[in-house]
């Protein structure tokens, strides 16, 4: 098992879009709507072992939160950008249709993964 939690951290600590933005690991709290931070939140969805000892498969959910459309097309894209970058692949993006959250917020939702080469601890394909 790896644990590369820090570099997503790190990873989406390097989207600036032109609000402020916090990366955390838990989802934001609802609260009134001037009060809200923007969110961009993560967590690791599988760490699998492979037919391949020294390679294992990893994926992570990362949600964006926002107040409006716009921030939230502003951030996705500069989220996906950074995250392909990285060298994981997008696996799924959550439709627009569904962005309004019942919490206020405008939600969407990414999936990236990628198999690990544990002795070079670098992604594959």
């Amino acid at each position: 098992m790896i644990d590369i939690r820090n570099e997503i951290k790190e990873t989406l600590e390097k989207v600036k879009p032109s609000f402020d933005i916090k990366v955390k690991m838990a989802f934001p709290d609802t609260v009134s709507y001037n009060s809200r931070e923007r969110v961009i939140t993560y967590f690791e969805l599988s760490n699998t072992d492979t037919e391949t000892p020294t390679v294992q498969d990893i994926a992570f959910q990362v949600d964006l939160w926002t107040v409006t459309t716009k921030e939230l097309f502003e951030a996705a894209l500069l989220i996906d950008k950074e995250m392909k970058k990285k060298g994981l692949k997008r696996q799924f993006v959550s439709p627009d249709s569904i962005m309004n959250d019942p919490s206020g917020y405008k939600r969407k939702t990414f999936r990236y993964g990628s198999r690990v080469d544990l002795m070079f601890n670098r992604f594959i394909d």
